[in-house]
Parts: C-alpha cells; sequence; structure tokens
C-alpha cells in the first residue's frame, strides 16, 4: 500500500485514526487496545504489497525479540549473544538482498558457475534489519528501554516508517509507545499531520513524479550512447532533485502520519541542498541512517580516536558499506565508496585548518553530491561512463538525438531549484502557528482533496527506497 494512492488515503488511514482516537477514548491505564490497534493495521499496510512477505517480517521480530530478552536478562557475558544477533539479521539480508549480486560476479573471479535465484525482495528489509540491529547493540547497554513483545513489533512495524523510514531507535519510539494517548490537542496533532501528509504529497505527486518523466528517458538513453551536454545537465539536476523530493516526501509523510497518532518520529533531511561541505550534507540528508552509521559502525571502527589515518580508514569503510546498504550493485558501492572519499578529503582539509569561501564550498559540495547521484541512478557501466563523459560534453550521441523540456518540466525543474533552497523544510512549517489562520487550513484542505482526485486519475508511481 502506497501513501500516495487513494486506498490508503480515503479508506486505510481514516479507519485507523478513528479507531485509534476512540479506543484512546474509551482507555484505561495499561490498556493495550491502541497499541494492538496499530500493530494490527501495520502488518495489513504490510501485507497489503505481497502477503507472503508478512511471515518474513513477523520470524524477524520474534527471533530478535527473544535475542534480545536475554540479552537483557542475562547477568552473564552477552557479547556471544549478540553476535549471533547481528550475524543472523546480516544473513537474512545478505541472502534476499545480495546472494544474486555476489552470485553475478563470482563466475567471472573465481571461475564459479552458480544459477541465480528467484529470489523476491521483501519490502523494507534494509530498514527493519538496521532498526533491529540498533536493538540488539543497545539491549546491551544500560539505558535500553525495556518492552514487552507487543511494544518490541509496533517499534518495528510502526506503518509510517516501516517502508523506507526514518530509521527509529527503540528509546524514540518505545517510550512514546507505552504512553497512554493524550486527547489534549488532538484537533491540533491532526491538523499539523495532515499538512505533513499534504505536504509530503505534493513533493511526491507535482515534483518528484514530474522529474521522473526528465530523467528516466534520458537515464535510458544513455544506456546506448553519451547525451549532448545540456541534456546531460539535465538529466543530472533532474534526478538529483528527484531522489530528494521523492525521499524527503514520504519522510515528510511519515512524520505527519506519526503525528496523527501523538507520536514523534525523528526529522530525516534539513535541507541538504544547503550544504557547504560533504561533511555537512550528511548531516542533513537521511539524517537517521547518517546517526546509525556513525554509531553503530564508524565509532566501532575506531572513528577519530585514533589519529587521522584510521579515521579517514573509518570513514571510507562506513560509507562504502553505506553505499552498499542502498543496493547489490557496483553503482552504489562506487557512489558510497566517493562520498566517503570526498568526506575524508573534507576532514583533512578542516583539519589543516583551510576553509573555503561559503558560496564556493555549497557550489562544490552541491555539484559533486549531483554528480554522483548519476552513478547512483545509473543501470550499467556503460550508463556510468556515457553519463559522466557527457556532464563534461565529451559524450558520443547519435546526431538525430533529441530532447526537449515543455512548459510543465521547466516551471517543475525550476520549482524544485526553488524550493529546495530557498524554503524551509515541511516539519519546520508545522510547526510555525501561522497554518493555524483559517485561509490557509482552508487551502492546505482544498490542496490535500486536489490530490486524493488527481490520484484517481493517474498511474500510482512507487517511491524511490520503496524496495531498499
Amino acid at each position: 500500500m502506497l501513501f500516495n494512492s487513494q486506498t490508503f488515503l480515503l479508506v486505510f488511514l481514516p479507519i485507523v485514526v478513528a479507531s485509534f482516537w476512540l479506543l484512546a477514548r474509551h482507555r484505561h491505564s495499561g490498556h493495550p487496545g491502541f497499541r494492538l490497534l496499530l500493530l494490527l493495521a501495520s502488518w495489513v499496510f504490510y501485507a497489503y504489497w505481497d502477503i507472503r512477505l508478512l511471515p518474513l517480517l513477523l520470524a524477524s521480530i520474534a527471533v530478535n525479540y527473544m535475542l534480545i530478552s536475554i540479552l537483557v536478562k542475562s547477568p552473564g557475558p552477552k557479547k556471544h549473544f549478540l553476535v549471533i544477533g547481528i550475524a543472523l539479521n546480516l544473513c537474512v539480508l545478505g541472502f534476499f538482498k545480495y546472494f544474486n549480486f555476489f552470485v553475478e560476479n563470482l563466475p567471472s573471479s573465481f571461475g564459479f558457475d552458480v544459477d541465480r535465484f528467484n529470489i523476491v525482495l521483501p519490502l523494507a528489509i534494509s530498514f527493519f534489519t538496521f532498526q533491529q540491529i540498533s536493538a540488539l547493540v543497545d539491549a546491551t547497554r544500560e539505558k535500553f528501554h525495556r518492552q514487552n513483545f507487543l511494544d518490541y513489533a509496533l517499534f518495528v512495524s510502526f506503518f509510517p516508517q516501516l517502508i523506507a523510514g526514518p530509521i527509529v531507535r527503540h528509546d524514540e519510539l518505545v517510550p512514546q509507545l507505552q504512553t497512554m494517548p493524550d486527547r489534549r490537542e488532538i484537533d491540533t496533532k491532526i491538523a499539523r499531520g495532515l499538512l505533513l501528509l499534504t505536504l509530503g504529497l505534493v513533493k511526491k505527486v507535482f515534483i518528484a513524479d514530474n522529474l521522473s518523466q526528465i530523467a528516466n528517458p534520458l537515464f535510458d538513453a544513455s544506456l546506448k550512447a553519451g547525451l549532448p551536454i545540456v541534456d546531460a545537465w539535465i538529466a543530472t539536476f533532474a534526478f538529483g532533485f528527484q531522489i530528494y523530493f521523492d525521499f524527503s516526501g514520504y519522510s515528510d509523510m511519515a512524520l505527519g502520519l506519526a503525528l496523527m497518532f501523538g507520536i514523534v518520529l525523528p526529522v530525516n533531511f534539513k535541507t541538504p541542498y544547503k550544504s557547504q561541505s560533504l561533511t555537512d550534507f550528511w548531516r542533513t540528508w537521511h539524517i537517521t541512517l547518517s546517526s546509525f552509521l556513525r554509531d553503530y559502525l564508524y565509532i566501532p571502527l575506531g572513528g577519530s580516536r585514533h589519529g587521522s589515518a584510521r579515521r579517514s580508514i573509518a570513514v571510507a569503510t562506513t560509507m562504502l558499506l553505506g553505499g552498499l546498504w542502498h543496493g547489490a550493485g557496483w553503482n552504489f558501492i562506487i557512489w558510497g565508496g566517493l562520498h566517503g572519499a570526498g568526506i575524508a578529503i573534507n576532514q583533512t582539509w578542516r583539519r589543516l585548518g583551510y576553509n573555503l569561501w561559503p558560496l564556493i564550498g555549497w557550489a562544490l559540495t552541491f555539484t559533486f553530491v549531483m554528480i554522483t547521484f548519476l552513478i547512483f541512478r545509473a543501470e550499467s557501466a556503460t550508463s556510468i561512463y556515457n553519463l559522466l563523459m557527457s556532464v563534461i560534453g565529451l559524450g558520443q550521441y547519435k546526431s538525430q538525438w533529441a530532447f526537449s523540456l515543455d512548459g510543465l518540466q521547466i516551471t517543475v525543474l525550476v520549482a524544485a531549484f526553488i524550493i529546495a533552497l530557498g524554503l524551509p523544510e515541511p516539519y519546520e512549517i508545522s510547526q510555525r502557528q501561522f497554518w493555524k489562520t483559517p485561509w490557509l487550513a482552508t487551502g492546505a484542505a482544498v490542496l490535500l482533496v486536489a490530490i486524493i482526485i488527481y490520484l484517481g486519475g493517474s498511474f500510482e508511481q512507487e517511491f524511490i527506497y520503496f524496495q531498499f
């Protein structure tokens, strides 16, 4: 089930929100009804796409909860249970997401001949795997927040963040789930949630989906030949803004949907395209992934505690694995490796005391991010080569090749620049009081209705991170 579908917006969401607050109205202390409702609704939401995938999610929750219970209650050494838990999660993730990738690359490298498996990639497996690994690690620490099975299952399955994040940690969500819903200012919570949902839908439906109509034919063409330099840069900006508005739009919707139940999720984007360095970019882009990689990979690898050389190796390794997390392909590995190298250079530059003028720092960071997104999006080595050669004007393209933008596409591309670089994020807008102004509230409501009507006559486009 997609957030940008009439089924979700007109059927699933109203039923779940109304039922939730009805239960909250008649609650008594310790009553699990509202949590059970959210858990069952989340499983229905997940199974709607393919019910065959639900048993894997349930099994993963059950096994990890059992291991966490052992880790919390065990008085002796816990390291071996932690290793078992992490290994099990990574093995499951590795089989479903990376088995065929390694099979395809083994024959040419080692002379093996192994057939590909027809493996269906489970929805959100990267997200709920990382989420549960963080819970396993935290279970060995003193500040771990204890929870029963219902709380833990809902922590993993909560539908606003289940499919594409943000990657929520147990101490960010479980205490909220264990607190009875507060009906005070319920109208404010739902109104702010609807505003975030609406603005996220605008990002996805009107900006990201239209930008995909620009980017897709250009990337398809790059599979066969180069592009004229202007077209190459159009492809660069089109996809660079498409992935931002697609993913940040999902995150805005997730925050809004959770808020409609009185739950606050962590912010995942803070205007990343305004960043003046790669280090700053990764502090504002997919923030929950960046913090996970920092706390559970970069710091255990040594972080900044063992000198500049060790820090550069830790950064490069972290980003390389972060790139691999995005998908089973050399393009993701190269993309992650380039960002790791870029951050290491940026840290060295700063340590030596050099500082770029803000405008130059922004221009270099923005250009680097946009060009590396070409590699992220490319479907083959040929496409990567053709695109990179094309952006510097050396692409070999057919003389009869022609690509042009219509008025709507130009408007969307310009609007993407202005919104991403000039306006605050929707969560900031939702926290301001001016949105309570009647005419603004009415405008937002009309916009939501218009989106729902529009979705009825359009093809539902999946989110880029839908099967990560």
